[in-house]
């Protein structure tokens, strides 16, 4: 996560969601930082229903505008969907 702040400076929330296996035993974990409407757990959506493992980080930069609680959700899981399909997952609205 310090990585990805440190990438992303301007960004004001950077929500995550990971699963992996440790020893046999699928382990998920999501975070908000903060954000309104669920986004971590609409990350971990996503890897759940594309039966993934590994993480992923979207980090939103504020821009004036207010999304509100759908609007956020709906946004990360774009963000999520998008770069999913540019690394050769499943097209978007499948996942």
């Amino acid at each position: 996560m310090q990585d990805a702040r440190r990438r992303v400076r301007k960004g004001r929330h950077h929500c995550w969601a990971c699963r992996i296996t440790v020893d046999g035993a699928l382990h998920e974990q999501a975070r908000d930082d903060g954000e309104v409407g669920r986004p971590g757990t609409v990350l971990l959506e996503i890897l759940r229903r594309n039966d993934l493992e590994g993480g992923v980080v979207v980090s939103r930069i504020f821009g004036g505008v207010k999304l509100g609680v759908g609007g956020v959700s709906r946004a990360f899981r774009e963000a999520a969907e998008k770069a999913l399909a540019e690394l050769g997952g499943p097209a978007r609205g499948n996942a």
